[in-house]
């Protein structure tokens, strides 16, 4: 069972991903933002470093504060967060995208699909290979 913080403006997309990060029956508690911002600064004030999230899934396109930008902070290196897993979503396939979150440190790179069981399918697939294939480092708490 894994904690997985959710940043996902849309409330449809939050809500299929939610469900279907409920009904993998592999996730403890879910953690959602509605926006980058929010997030942002939760970080900085270490709201999020008490929640200890084990997995993040950062949708890219936000207002203000987007995906991109929230990688990078939980990437940098002063980051307790530099080797947690964090797969970016998005409904863009584009080479420009994928490229550009895999060069800010992103584990993973996921295409939201618009059909249920697609979706649903990608999230089962997704928390099985960060519980029972990989080994995460802890926390970087220095």
């Amino acid at each position: 069972m894994i904690k997985v913080l959710l940043l996902e403006d849309n409330p449809g997309d939050q809500l299929l991903i939610s469900e279907a990060l409920r009904e993998s029956k592999l996730m403890k508690e879910l953690i959602a933002f509605e926006d980058g911002e929010t997030l942002l600064e939760n970080i900085q004030n270490g709201n999020i470093l008490k929640e200890r999230p084990e997995l993040f899934l950062l949708d890219i396109n936000l207002p203000k504060v987007n995906g991109f930008e929230i990688l990078q902070t939980l990437k940098g290196p002063n980051s307790p967060f530099k080797h947690s897993p964090i797969i970016m979503l998005s409904t863009s396939s584009f080479d420009y995208d994928i490229e550009k979150a895999y060069g800010y440190g992103a584990s993973g790179y996921m295409v939201k699909s618009s059909e249920f069981s697609d979706l649903k399918e990608k999230i089962y697939c997704l928390l099985r290979y960060w519980i029972e294939t990989t080994e995460v480092p802890p926390l970087d708490l220095n």
